[in-house]
């Protein structure tokens, strides 16, 4: 498969997605700033995805950077991946709507708990076709825990389970193994 090819669909795809989240974004009903400020959680979850999409794209890309091959395999996972992130206008929507509803908000987690899995699987078949490191699983079952805390969280306070959610965005994608590139160039395992 054509790896420039991959990576040009896939990064349409991503600025597609982060496009039709800021479409989502309400507008002010006024010229005041206190017309502005109201919709503030709006702009916050806004933030958020914006921070966690465009953070996996840059290691999307750095792994994409550093392989040759891309089997059948790798290529339904980074689709996989692809369709999970899809989602995410839809479940913000979701939120946006009722922020303070239990459902809306373990959908949310849930595909996005899949959508990091999924890349993990991306990067995995990546690592078994081409000359890279792989890492640990305990990385992922790390990631699955967290996402389930936080669901948990929801049933005791909402506000918590955003806060959490807010704080492990940026968990995922600056302390990510993957993340490092540096941990990509070696092809001895971490323990």
């Amino acid at each position: 498969m054509n790896k420039d090819r991959v990576v040009a669909f896939s990064d349409a795809i991503v600025a597609i997605i982060i496009t039709i989240l800021a479409l989502d974004l309400p507008k002010p009903d006024s010229f005041t700033l206190e017309a502005l400020l109201s919709n503030w959680s709006r702009y916050l979850v806004y933030i958020a995805n914006f921070v966690i999409i465009t953070g996996m794209w840059y290691q999307h890309h750095n792994l994409f950077e550093k392989i040759t091959f891309i089997s059948k395999r790798a290529f339904w996972t980074n689709s996989l991946w692809l369709l999970l992130q899809s989602f995410i206008p839809f479940v913000s929507s979701w939120v946006y709507l009722y922020p303070y509803k239990i459902v809306p908000t373990l959908v949310f987690l849930f595909v996005n708990m899949l959508w990091v899995i999924s890349y993990r699987l991306t990067y995995m078949a990546l690592s078994k076709d081409n000359d890279i490191k792989p890492y640990s699983v305990k990385y992922t079952l790390v990631y699955i825990i967290t996402f389930i805390v936080i669901g948990a969280s929801a049933f005791f306070n909402i506000n918590v389970t955003r806060v959490l959610l807010f704080i492990s965005y940026f968990g995922i994608v600056y302390y990510s193994p993957c993340f490092d590139e540096k941990h990509m160039l070696s092809n001895k395992s971490i323990k």
